[in-house]
């Protein structure tokens, strides 16, 4: 089919300069007759071809190779050469490779045959001229993209690439650019000529030339744009300090450039296509050249060359392509220290890339904008390496000028340069080794179909040390009725020393299934997009005439909720169409239609897409094909015609373009080179795993939790299962797989499995009637009457006194055990005792009973005398849901505001935050005081049991966790320390508002607590005001160091906090740091178990002091000036501090506004003393850019902030 076009006004390096013919590799040891054929076809028609062809001889990269090796490999080069164009009748324009097995040959169609049959020749790929990739648009400076991935930064630790080199392969750079002046320390020209219809755009005419000048084709105007390309690509990688009306620098200043030409002229439509001629392109004999000279400057010159940077290419690969005649000198580059950094093209494919962008061994970039979203043009396939910033980067070109070009050559160079600043600041480090630095620094982007998270460059990042991941969880499973939902919790921790990189890190479900036991394999994400962006003109769409849609083929499973065309304005904006979204399945429109939605649109003003919303999302399964039509309708002039972007280049293999010519969307004609430019969206299947965050980032030291919700509505009874895998950026251990699984029951469980190893475990019974003889007869029950009734100490406390903090030994045989209060065992992982009386069995083991499951809600009398704690135990079968427990019967009884505690057998501690507990599992709460007028009782409620209004609990606070290992090198922890802030609270000790610490019930253990009024606390609860509070750590039966992290997220906006080392004397600034190493004096482990619930402190050691409200850490200078001196993160796409200092006492405002200077929020407005203050930039603002403004002592500064969704 014929489109109606009109070629978009981009320039003559873009992509749209594609050649007419796709890039055709012909391996002949798979018999690819019909690859062959093309090329066969070409010579016939005219008269000859020219081949790049790969040599079928003995390769190693010579870096791995010893100095006679490698010379005897290049003979054997030179003699396979030889002797395979003395086998040919009339080879010409020959291009003989120095280090690479291959050569350049243009080749009759008789002697293209040939060269199938000699011995001599590997595969045959044709040498096409491929176009640089860049597009070009007025927008922001380069500066702003080298503080964002850090270079500038990197730069103020002293490490901006000097001693090292970078190669720029591409269209000549301006060596006498102010940008650029100095700089240019080696050149060379690779420009065919004699091979019609190309001609060399080398200074001296020629097909090459080296040393001064050759690298320079910029008095070259005939052809276009001259070196704009290449000076504007060399300026990103290493340009330097000049005048005001450019950037400052590029990312690596203090690197070298060594300018490499490798484009040839050309002046036919058939190369350069729509872009219009005459265009500069190059070949891949010429990029071969270009490699080879940058080879031999290294190894035979002593150049420290670290990257060579190929801002080039073209065609649609959707894998590999490490048959390309490249590969071999990119590896024998490799070999020797150079990374080649390729562009990954810029066609919007989602996972395809151009060549030579996908050899596996080149380090290939994609592009993001300056607030880290992808690129719209942007290729993106699964070998990409990394992301950098390509749109609207402002650079050098000639003559002494600056422009803005967007592209992913523009990306490139970002990371070639970033290359260079890492081997100043690791010369010893390999390219790999190089590469994983910025691979597990780099901000993970979300990107392609399948979607996949790349990173994009963070170079003062990529100093740091590696984060290091951990989880305790293997596997998680849940117990639900009929109907019933629960909760639970994974926690993954950051577990690198402090200073380390952040843990990013990434949860997907897989596998889960659905109500048949079918695993979704590829389930859908809510708002997952396919994105077909590529395109290359726009046709014409008219109500009852050409109408078109476009085939597609689902990435995943779930919901189809939207399609988007993209729609070129044309030159009526604000006017409307209407028209009927129509969707079917399969290929084509004789298929089912599925959907069919009507719609109104108004034109826009620039071209935009339209999305239509599916009233009712259709229900897609992964790899099926669907059609959408776009049936326009009406007559009038303003809503008569439209006009789709379209490609003529076929970028997406997933489906075609259809369209009719008479207006009735049955039957549409495929035209399968073609296609829209349009948009899908989707949503999360319907299935009974959910996961809450789905990314993230957790700090050194820190931990972080997963939700993971477990819902059984429309499942039958039975086992569920499914797999959570986490991702992360950890090289060690990228990626964990842990299955989770749910069992719907009508009736619930009576067993659970014990794991871990010897020590208490808190439980309780599921059913009534379980009594001690039901435990003794499944593992050790000592010193209770009845069993070992001399033994010391006993191992069975069946309750729990408030009034004395302790716990109550079992009466023995025969006692009942009432279902929703707990009784803590000690559990011996042994075999000892007697089998006839009660013996001690290995972990892990199950506990159960035979008795019916319990389904009744429980009444359980709390203890209000004393401590207050009450330690109570799910009395179901089933998991019992913690989140809602506020909105329980009973619930007003509890301290508001007080966690429910959970115990973790791992760090032997009563921890906060489970979203559930499992059958036989225990809990404690914490009541209120005796009540003269009433008994204060809670209910446990079963799933049917109506809820009240639930209530909120303060979330301003700060958390920390004390985490090491006992001498035996077990890990041990304590994560029950936290201090809350609320307006109502009291300064001092109240014990309606703070928790008393909990002992550690095992002999060795470690725990640390804040005194408050006299008490050894581990809840703090406090008013917003300047206050010291001491931290005590106690360690018994341990190692010597420790590590103190917290999170600090949630702390108040505009409270200084500050953590003192009392033994080092340093000051910590909690916001600015996570966590800190210390070392302590452990004390030797008890001989038992402490009986006592909780810690009295005596032993504990104060270390720390807890400095509130009083400013940052005392070695930072008072403010001298109003400063606003940080916004972070900026981009932020949730809340972001806002920092700022003051130099006297007064009145502050600090507000937002945005472009149009409309206040949007306000963040503080009131007194505040002089010193260092943060507030917060709230989540809920809108996508853009605004001015945070700070007025204070008669002084108003401002700063942008930037909020990405």
């Amino acid at each position: 089919m014929h489109l109606p076009y009109r070629v978009l006004a981009l320039c003559v390096l873009a992509a749209l300069a594609a050649p007419s013919q796709a890039q055709v590799a012909v391996p002949l040891a798979d018999g690819s007759a019909s690859t062959f054929d093309a090329l066969a076809a070409k010579a016939a028609q005219t008269g000859s071809v020219r081949v790049i062809v790969t040599l079928n001889v003995p390769f190693a990269p010579e870096g791995f190779q010893t100095s006679l090796a490698a010379q005897a490999q290049r003979e054997g080069i030179q003699r396979a050469q030889a002797s395979l164009l003395a086998g040919l009748d009339a080879p010409a324009n020959v291009v003989a490779f120095r280090f690479t097995p291959a050569l350049g040959v243009t080749v009759s169609g008789a002697d293209l045959a040939r060269l199938r049959t000699l011995p001599e020749v590997l595969n045959i790929q044709e040498d096409l001229p491929v176009p640089a990739d860049d597009t070009r648009l007025a927008s922001p400076m380069l500066d702003q993209s080298t503080v964002l991935v850090g270079a500038t930064a990197a730069h103020a630790m002293g490490y901006d690439g000097t001693g090292y080199e970078v190669a720029i392969l591409d269209t000549g750079v301006q060596s006498s650019h102010p940008f650029l002046a100095g700089k240019v320390v080696a050149q060379g020209c690779f420009s065919t000529t004699g091979t019609a219809p190309s001609v060399s755009l080398c200074p001296n005419g020629q097909a090459s030339q080296t040393g001064t000048g050759a690298g320079v084709n910029c008095s070259a105007t005939t052809w276009g744009s001259g070196c704009d390309h290449g000076t504007h690509v060399a300026g990103i990688a290493a340009g330097d300090q000049t005048g005001a009306s450019g950037p400052l620098v590029g990312v690596a200043p203090g690197a070298g450039v060594v300018a490499v030409q490798v484009f040839s002229g050309f002046t036919t439509t058939a190369n350069c296509g729509s872009a219009g001629t005459p265009c500069v392109l190059s070949y891949n004999t010429d990029q071969i050249l270009g490699l080879e000279y940058v080879y031999d400057l290294v190894v035979n010159q002593g150049r420290n060359i670290v990257s060579a940077n190929m801002s080039l290419g073209g065609g649609q690969n959707v894998a590999t392509c490490d048959s390309d005649s490249r590969k071999t000198i990119i590896d024998n580059l490799l070999s020797v220290g150079v990374s080649t950094v390729i562009s990954s093209g810029n066609n919007g494919y989602q996972n395809a890339t151009g060549t030579p962008g996908c050899i596996s061994t080149a380090v290939t970039v994609g592009s993001t904008t300056k607030t880290d979203g992808v690129s719209s043009f942007s290729n993106i396939a699964p070998w990409m390496d990394l992301f950098a910033p390509g749109s609207a980067i402002t650079s050098s070109i000639p003559t002494n000028a600056y422009a803005s070009y967007n592209g992913t050559s523009m990306a490139a160079p970002h990371v070639a340069g970033a290359f260079a600043i890492l081997k100043q600041r690791y010369p010893t480090a390999t390219p790999a080794e190089l590469l994983n630095r910025l691979t597990v620094s780099g901000i993970r982007i979300a990107a392609g179909t399948p979607s996949a998270r790349y990173p994009r460059i963070q170079i003062d990042d990529s100093f740091l040390d590696n984060p290091a991941f951990a989880t305790a969880t293997a596997s998680v499973s849940a117990t639900v009725p009929v109907g019933g939902s629960v909760s639970k919790a994974v926690t993954l921790s950051n577990t690198a020393a402090p200073g380390a990189l952040d843990l990013q890190y990434a949860v997907t479900l897989r596998n889960v299934q659905d109500q048949t036991g079918t695993p979704v394999s590829n389930a859908c994400t809510a708002g997952q997009e396919l994105i077909q962006a590529s395109r290359t003109n726009f046709t014409v769409a008219q109500a009852g005439g050409q109408e078109l849609g476009q085939s597609f083929t689902t990435p995943c499973t779930g919901t189809l909720t939207s399609i988007s065309p993209a729609i070129f304005a044309g030159a009526t904006p604000g006017s409307t169409f209407t028209g009927t979204l129509r969707v079917y399945q399969g290929a084509g429109t004789t298929g089912t239609q599925l959907a069919a939605v009507p719609f109104s649109a108004t034109n826009q003003s620039a071209e935009y897409y339209l999305q239509i919303n599916l009233p009712t999302p259709l229900t897609v399964t992964s790899g099926q094909v669907y059609t959408w039509f776009l049936d326009l309708t009406g007559t009038g002039a303003t809503n008569n015609t439209r006009m789709l972007f379209a490609s003529g280049t076929n970028p997406y293999s997933g489906g075609a373009l259809y369209f009719v010519t008479n207006g009735n969307p049955v039957p549409a004609t495929a035209s399968s080179a073609n296609d829209v430019q349009f948009k899908a969206g989707f949503g999360a299947p319907s299935l009974w795993l959910s996961r809450t965050p789905a990314t993230g980032t957790i700090g050194a030291g820190l931990s972080e939790t997963i939700t993971l919700s477990m819902n059984a509505t429309g499942y039958p009874v039975g086992t569920f299962t499914g797999d959570l895998v986490v991702t992360t950026n950890d090289p060690a251990l990228a990626s964990v797989t842990i299955p989770v699984s749910m069992t719907v029951s009508a009736t619930g469980v009576v067993n659970s499995l014990i794991t871990g190893t010897s020590g208490y475990r808190f439980l309780g019974p599921p059913a009534y009637g379980v009594t001690v003889d039901d435990l003794a007869a499944q593992n050790l029950v000592r010193g209770v009457p009845g069993y070992y009734p001399s033994a010391d100490p006993a191992n069975l406390f069946t309750s729990y006194d408030a009034a004395t903090s302790s716990w109550v030994v079992s009466a023995g045989t025969g006692e009942v055990l009432q279902p929703g209060l707990a009784f803590r065992w000690f559990m011996y992982d042994n075999t000892a005792g007697n089998p006839a009386i009660s013996q001690s069995v290995k972990l892990p083991f199950t506990v159960s009973t035979t008795r019916p499951v319990n389904t009744s809600p429980v009444r359980v009398r709390l203890q209000t005398e004393g401590s207050r704690f009450n330690m109570l135990a799910n009395p179901f079968g089933y998991d019992l849901d913690l989140t809602s427990i506020a909105s329980w019967q009973g619930a007003d009884n509890l301290v508001p505001g007080t966690p429910v505690w959970t115990y973790d057998e791992v760090t032997r501690a009563w921890v906060e935050g489970a979203p559930s507990v499992a059958p036989w599992q225990a809990f404690r709460v914490r009541s209120k005081g005796t009540s003269p007028n009433k008994q204060r009782v809670f209910v446990i409620p079963s799933p049917s049991t109506p809820l009240l209004a639930a209530r909120t609990a303060p979330a301003e606070q700060i958390a920390f966790t004390l985490s090491g290992t006992d001498a035996d090198g077990m890990a041990i922890g304590d994560r029950a320390l936290t201090v809350s802030f609320s307006d109502e609270a009291q300064a001092a000790f109240s014990v309606e508002e703070d928790v008393e610490k909990f002992q550690v019930p095992a002999q060795a253990y470690a725990l640390i607590g804040a005194r408050v009024g006299g008490q050894f606390v581990g809840r703090d609860v406090r008013p917003f005001t300047h206050a010291e509070i001491p931290l005590a750590v106690e360690a018994r039966g341990t190692e010597s160091v420790f590590t103190l992290s917290w999170n600090a997220s949630a702390l108040p906006v505009g409270l200084p906090v500050v953590l003192v080392d009392l033994v080092t004397g340093e000051e910590v600034d909690v916001r600015s740091q996570s966590s800190v190493q210390f070392a302590v004096a452990p004390r030797a482990a008890l001989a038992d178990v402490p009986n006592a619930d909780l810690a009295d402190g005596a032993a504990a050691t104060d270390r720390f002091v807890l400095r509130i409200g009083s400013g940052t850490a005392s070695a930072e200078a008072a403010p001298s000036a109003v400063e606003l001196t940080a916004i972070a993160p900026n981009p932020s796409s949730g809340s972001a501090r806002v920092s700022f200092a003051l130099p006297e006492a007064g009145a502050v405002r600090l507000s937002v506004v945005d472009v149009r200077g409309r206040e949007v929020a306000v963040l503080v407005d009131g007194p505040l003393a002089a010193g260092r203050h943060e507030a917060r930039l709230g989540g809920t603002l809108a996508a853009g850019v605004y001015l945070v403004r700070l007025e204070a002592a008669g002084t108003v500064v401002s700063r942008q902030a930037v909020v990405v969704r």
